[in-house]
């Protein structure tokens, strides 16, 4: 891939500009930010073509009647530089032997044709509270899976709540060479977000976002963008995504929010396999859960692959 003139450079200026903010930044309460080894360096690449697919979530598969051969081929169709999401555990969750085979298989096949592509593990950053749980979660992670990255969901509001843990993670995940950020909230409001990470994540309110807010959070650190994603909410946006959208307003969506990355200084992540959402089973009780699968409704996927071809770029060039 190759930096698209004027597009390109701006976006790479944007992010240098982001890496550089979030280093000379405020300390996260609970100790100083020189305190934290810097992140790798080569977590710049993975923002070039980031794609986000849920596959286990906290131990329940959740894209229906497909395997790690068929999703992974669809993965790799994408040429993806970044998978976001495709295991997320809760406190005390490790993988199981078959979810470890489903990753694996899923990595080499995307590997194939997209052998720098990098992986994160998912975690709610609000279920800890102390270092020493959230590193051994880490660290027992890590060694089953290899992942490259972090991404802890509700960022911002643990680090408020407990910035000695979220620091930890932050230097752990340094120190062990992988690259770490999550979701963040409160866009508008003077809100300490956690210093020193790789990367904040956003996403809608329903169907709306902030984005001047965001164009400022980007001068801290690079931005990407995702899907609301409250699947027990059946009002959430990433059920209305899924249950009430058609094809077309979808694709309206996506194209709307990709298009305005260069001017408010965010990364598009592409809903290959997200978001989730509950369904009610249609015969009997109970319900389940699943995720949003792109690759099924094929003029989506179209329209993915044509959104990462035109915005696509790579800062090592």
């Amino acid at each position: 891939m190759i930096v698209r003139g004027l597009l390109g450079a701006l976006i790479v200026a944007s992010l240098v500009g982001g890496v550089a903010a979030a280093s000379a930044g405020p300390a996260l309460r609970g100790g100083p930010a020189k305190a934290i080894p810097p992140g790798p360096t080569n977590f710049a690449p993975a923002l070039s073509r980031v794609v986000s697919s849920r596959v286990y979530h906290t131990r329940l598969s959740v894209v229906r009647n497909s395997t790690s051969h068929r999703i992974g081929r669809s993965l790799a169709s994408l040429d993806p530089t970044w998978v976001t999401g495709l295991l997320r555990y809760a406190r005390n969750q490790y993988p199981t032997h078959d979810e470890v085979r489903v990753w694996k298989r899923i990595r080499k096949i995307v590997h194939r044709t997209s052998p720098g592509a990098q992986f994160d593990v998912v975690l709610n950053a609000e279920q800890y509270r102390t270092p020493l749980a959230v590193t051994r979660t880490m660290r027992r992670l890590t060694a089953k899976l290899g992942n490259e990255g972090w991404f802890f969901d509700f960022f911002s509001s643990a680090a408020r709540r407990h910035p000695k843990m979220i620091k930890a993670a932050i230097a752990w995940a340094h120190t062990n060479g992988q690259w770490i950020g999550g979701n963040v909230f409160g866009l508008t409001r003077d809100t300490a977000f956690p210093v020193n990470a790789d990367f904040l994540s956003v996403q809608d309110d329903g169907f709306h976002l902030n984005l001047p807010a965001v164009l400022n959070i980007s001068m801290r650190a690079p931005v990407l963008y995702h899907l609301n994603n409250d699947p027990d909410d059946k009002y959430s946006g990433g059920c209305r995504f899924i249950k009430q959208y058609n094809t077309a307003r979808r694709r309206q969506l996506i194209r709307r929010r990709a298009s305005s990355q260069i001017r408010y200084g965010f990364r598009m992540s592409y809903p290959a396999l997200f978001p989730e959402c509950v369904h009610p089973r249609p015969r009997g009780p109970g319900s389940y859960l699943a995720s949003y699968n792109a690759f099924r409704d094929p003029p989506m996927a179209r329209e993915i692959q044509a959104l990462l071809d035109r915005y696509d770029f790579d800062p090592a060039t």
